[in-house]
């Protein structure tokens, strides 16, 4: 074994020491403390310089608190109450989604007086963030996230955050968390709500998905649907899986001129579809069922001359 390998070796197990040692640090500052007081009191060798140590655990423990006042746990626990025993319910959407569903979720917290939004990137889902379980303290940091572009509509874009945290302390019958985050490896938009009770996370998030669709920046609007197949890796693993995007198109008005149809195919369109609403009442006052089908073939003339056979049902 090389030197370098030796020395690589060296500072991983001191790392992992240390990380392993962080966790009693506090512990060990506090008991010294009180210790290098009791020390100087009773007058023993050096201590003097005993009591000079002590402002370092001192210092140490007045960073400490500012570090703990920054975990995305504390700082949800510090609003919300106590975290324990709150379930997590998660909802997987579409990427296309994000932007309705932040905008959902906004609505929804800005009903409250009390909420807050945080945004901060963590890779840990929400049920670890409520239980505090975190592979490293660097983890519970709040970070600012990325903000990612998203269409709002044609020509126009949003930069939504990436992870964003809704606290509502008081509601009308639970607090509770919701958190709006990209999956980065699926790259998909999750919903994430933690509450006390299972029931009222799931209507929440019903409420959510319904108001973002209710509100959606996509209706009444010309969009089309961009596919992009999943690809696998030679083991036959999935290495991204399938997206589906949303792209907004400019509305053109399509004239009478546009529309390429057979004069025979058009009179038929006409009596059988248009002059059919425009005469409905008439007919069902005759006896005619106010719901009526008609099937036709449509010949358009394209360069490939395709066929299209289209039902329509009223």
């Amino acid at each position: 074994m090389s030197w370098r390998v030796r020395i690589r070796f060296f500072m991983m197990r001191a790392r992992t020491r240390l990380v392993q040692l962080s966790s009693f640090t506090p512990l060990v500052a506090l008991l010294y403390i009180p210790g290098s007081l009791i020390y100087l009191l009773g007058g023993g060798p050096f201590a003097n310089a005993a009591a000079v140590l002590a402002i370092f655990p001192l210092a140490f423990l007045v960073y400490r608190g500012f570090r703990v006042g920054q975990f995305i746990d504390v700082r949800l626990a510090a609003k919300i109450g106590s975290l324990r025993g709150y379930s997590v319910l998660t909802k997987s959407l579409p990427l296309y989604r994000l932007v309705d569903v932040y905008d959902a979720v906004d609505r929804l917290a800005r009903a409250h007086p009390e909420w807050i939004r945080i945004e901060s990137r963590h890779y840990e889902p929400l049920q670890m963030v409520v239980n505090g379980q975190f592979p490293a303290e660097a983890n519970r940091l709040i970070q600012t996230p990325e903000r990612i572009a998203r269409p709002a509509d044609y020509g126009a874009e949003r930069f939504i955050p990436t992870d964003t945290f809704f606290a509502i302390p008081r509601s009308e019958i639970w607090p509770h968390i919701i958190r709006v985050r990209q999956n980065p490896y699926t790259n998909e938009a999750v919903i994430e709500v933690a509450a006390p009770d299972v029931g009222f996370g799931e209507n929440l998030v019903e409420t959510i998905v319904q108001n973002a669709s209710q509100h959606s920046i996509y209706k009444n609007r010309v969009v089309e649907v961009a596919f992009e197949m999943e690809i696998r890796d030679e083991y036959g693993d999935i290495a991204r899986n399938q997206a589906v995007d949303l792209i907004f198109k400019n509305r053109e008005e399509v004239t009478d001129d546009a529309i390429i149809l057979d004069d025979d195919v058009r009179k038929v369109i006409e009596r059988n579809i248009f002059d059919f609403h425009e005469r409905r009442h008439q007919l069902m006052e005759l006896g005619v069922s106010g719901r009526r089908g008609c099937c036709s073939m449509v010949h358009l003339a394209t360069a490939r001359r395709t066929r299209a056979s289209t039902s329509l049902i009223f």
